[in-house]
């Protein structure tokens, strides 16, 4: 199945957002670690790569598109 660049653009930015929402989180305090500036620093990075397109290879992010795209969850491994 092909989609559109907006399509994708789109996935992207549905992906993107798992990682906001956790940086939303760490910076309330609603989720905890011993160093949420240097979590939330990588997150932010991440965020970038996610919708530049940069991560469409990694298996999470793609996933994530996927179910955007299909609304079909692909398992990594096979049932």
């Amino acid at each position: 199945m092909s989609h559109t660049p907006e399509q994708l653009q789109a996935a992207r930015e549905y992906a993107a957002d798992v990682e906001r929402r956790l940086i939303a989180d760490l910076k309330s305090g609603a989720v905890q670690c011993h160093n949420p500036q240097a979590w939330i620093d990588e997150l932010e990075k991440m965020v970038e790569r996610i919708v530049a397109g940069h991560d469409d290879t990694n298996f999470t992010i793609w996933q994530r598109m996927h179910y955007f795209l299909t609304g079909e969850c692909r398992p990594l491994l096979a049932a």
